[in-house]
């Protein structure tokens, strides 16, 4: 499987391509946590957002994969972290390699929003508002 590196020396991630398919994934990957959590519950109002947020992750993902690229593989490796942290499949190296690219995509992205801001021009502001 390729992985998110453009350069395998470097642990942060800078590609621009790289950093806003990550933005898109963990969102996603936020909105599918969510829902896990709210479908159960007893109230119904909960339910239906929570199904409707595991919807919208699943077909996120899905077109995420449908794309290719940085993108299909943000997806791949959200999946196979997403399946590990639910005690779905074992820890491998594939799952360790993904998680390190997955938060040095993050981290990078963190970094820069915390220093510049989230507001105004720039291709990691639009990552992180989700232009």
């Amino acid at each position: 499987m390729s992985g998110l590196r453009t350069d395998e020396r470097q642990w942060l991630i800078y590609d621009d391509e790289v950093l806003g398919a990550v933005a898109r994934g963990v969102e996603a990957w936020a909105l599918a946590i969510a829902a896990n959590l709210l479908r159960p519950n007893s109230e119904e109002g909960l339910r239906g957002v929570g199904h409707f947020m595991g919807r919208v992750a699943d077909a996120r993902l899905t077109e995420m994969k449908r794309n290719g690229g940085a993108q299909e593989v943000t997806a791949d490796w959200i999946l196979l972290v997403s399946a590990w942290a639910a005690g779905k499949i074992p820890w491998t190296p594939d799952v360790a390699r993904a998680l390190d690219e997955l938060h040095a995509a993050v981290y990078r992205l963190d970094s820069r929003g915390q220093g510049t801001g989230t507001t105004g021009p720039g291709v990691h502001r639009a990552a992180i508002r989700g232009d």
